[in-house]
Order: structure tokens, then sequence, then C-alpha cells
């Protein structure tokens, strides 16, 4: 009982396209969605997070199984750090505007967190170069 097919798909299809790929796709098909790392505003969360819930409209088709961060992990500092903040990012219910964590050091800076005052986007050294 596993996957018979795999597909890869741009996430810069809109959700109409995506749904009709999905539709012609068979149910065993593993589907993965690729988005680029490091969006402004942290967009690719948000994004991440709508196709992810996609599905083909008749329920005979495939549904999104997966989504690639496509740059995220590049060989520096930022890669655990921003990894991790994707990952339970996308994974949470809860806000995606207002976020309060409870870590004191982290949102003071401490534990090299990026992230403060609770902010779901994130400011990456990586792409100001």
């Amino acid at each position: 009982a596993g996957f018979e097919h795999a597909f890869l798909l741009p996430g810069t299809m809109g959700d109409g396209e995506v749904v009709e790929c999905l539709e012609a796709m068979p149910a065993k098909a593993l589907v993965v969605v690729a988005l680029p790392c490091m969006q402004v505003e942290s967009a690719e969360i948000g994004r991440a997070k709508e196709l992810a819930a996609l599905r083909s409209e008749s329920g005979k088709g495939a549904k999104v199984g997966g989504v690639l961060i496509e740059g995220a992990c590049v060989g520096d500092a930022e890669d655990l750090p921003y990894t991790s903040f994707v990952v339970e990012s996308i994974q949470k219910k809860s806000s995606s505007t207002f976020r309060m964590s409870g870590l004191t050091g982290a949102a003071n800076g401490h534990f090299g967190s990026e992230l403060s005052g609770g902010n779901a986007s994130a400011k990456w050294r990586r792409m100001e170069q």
C-alpha cells in the first residue's frame, strides 16, 4: 500500500490549475508542490498551507501530500533556524500574524533567534546578500 506514482508541481500555479492536475492524477499518487524559500513576509508559509489543503474535486484524484521548500538548505548557518521556522509555522494552526511563544529569551534575540515580538515572518541574512 504505497504510492504508485509521484509528481512534483510548481507552487506558482494557481489553485484552480493545481486542482485540475490533482483531478487528472491517480488517487495513489504522491504529489509534492515546490515553493521558493525565504519569500517576502514569509509568504511561503501561507502558500504552503493553502496548497496542502488542496484535493481533487471529485475525491477520486490525488491530494497534495507534501511541500518542498526549494533553497531552504544551502550549507550556511541559517539552514537549521530557517527550516525549523518553516516546519513549525506550516504545521501550526494558529494565526500567522499574531503569535505568543512564551520564550522570553527567543523574543529578546537570545538563542540566535531572529524572530522577535511574536512576528510570524522573519528577516534572513541570506536574502540580504
